[in-house]
């Protein structure tokens, strides 16, 4: 039976521990294969600190403190491998720990393409307005820089893992996500759950299309009939940088995303960062529509078709 393999971005927060935490329910329904990354920032260190240019101090003692820093990062990182593995093995997890040093998001981005997915923790900064957005100045996170780069599917866990009595494709009527849709359908299949496709519709989209884009979507990616699924319509303008669902903590919400000219939108023309900035969704699954599912998600049969609109 096919294995799904896992890359787990290990960084021992606490919305780490829920991504593994979804790990081990994943592998509790199918063959999963999990390896734990953590890396030294060695290069976020350095950008941290920033002085690598004499000034009033000249730079030694800022390369004095980035090996100071650096060595407890490193003492850091081996207790951290030492304790995921007794969580994994007590766990029953199969895989792989690496412990390596450079960018957090290089090396996950140089791995990725060996694994079927990625999961990673991450924070909501709870910036709720412009204003305090400028106050509080938040950087980029690895999972919002990821979610740019990554051509796999990106489990997002912001908070701790509950029970998903379904799963929640948010999608947009403008287009066909065919392998969002292939892959939400075998996930679903997999963790014995509804899959709910809820579309986010403007003033002025035609509602009536709809049925049959599902079932263009269901051709097109060689899902069969019998397998159920709802379709929600949700209208109104929304917030400009989530998708129009409820951020209900019993679903695993999946957001295709699709790659123009070296820019990375959701089906509501937004940035997935700003998605996974602002969203209260506790679990997020970003699809890169221009993946197919591998691994313990692929069909034994599916023929994709060019699909337009």
């Amino acid at each position: 039976m096919k294995e799904l393999s896992l890359l787990l971005a290990l960084d021992g927060s606490l919305e780490c521990k829920a991504a593994f935490a979804a790990c081990h329910k994943l592998a509790t329904k199918m063959p999963v294969r999990v390896t734990a990354l953590h890396v030294i920032d060695s290069v976020g260190l350095w950008d941290f600190l920033c002085h690598d240019s004499e000034g009033l101090l000249g730079s030694g003692p800022f390369l004095m403190a980035h090996e100071q820093m650096k060595r407890a990062l490193q003492s850091i990182g081996e207790t951290l491998t030492d304790v995921y593995k007794i969580h994994a093995d007590s766990s029953g997890i199969e895989g792989d720990l690496i412990l390596d040093e450079g960018s957090t998001v290089r090396e996950v981005y140089r791995r990725c393409q060996d694994f079927d997915m990625i999961a990673i923790g991450h924070r909501m900064c709870g910036v709720r307005s412009t204003a305090e957005e400028r106050r509080k100045f938040p950087r980029y996170s690895a999972a919002e820089k990821l979610v740019h780069y990554v051509n796999r599917p990106l489990l997002v866990m912001q908070s701790a893992l509950t029970d998903w009595a379904f799963l929640t494709l948010a999608v947009s009527a403008d287009r066909l996500y065919v392998n969002a849709f292939a892959g939400a359908i075998q996930l679903a299949k997999k963790l014995s759950v509804p899959l709910r496709v809820t579309f986010g519709v403007q003033p002025g989209d035609e509602v009536d299309r709809i049925p049959s884009v599902v079932n263009r979507m269901r051709q097109s990616a060689g899902v069969a009939d019998e397998f159920p699924v709802d379709v929600k319509i949700v209208r109104g303008d929304g917030a400009w940088f989530m998708p129009p669902i409820e951020s209900a903590s019993d679903s695993l919400v999946i957001v295709p995303t699709a790659a123009s000219s070296m820019v990375r939108e959701t089906p509501f023309s937004t940035a997935p960062d700003l998605v996974l900035r602002y969203s209260p969704c506790p679990a997020i699954l970003f699809w890169p529509e221009e993946y197919s599912a591998t691994g313990a998600l692929q069909q034994e049969k599916v023929t994709i078709v060019a699909a337009g609109d």
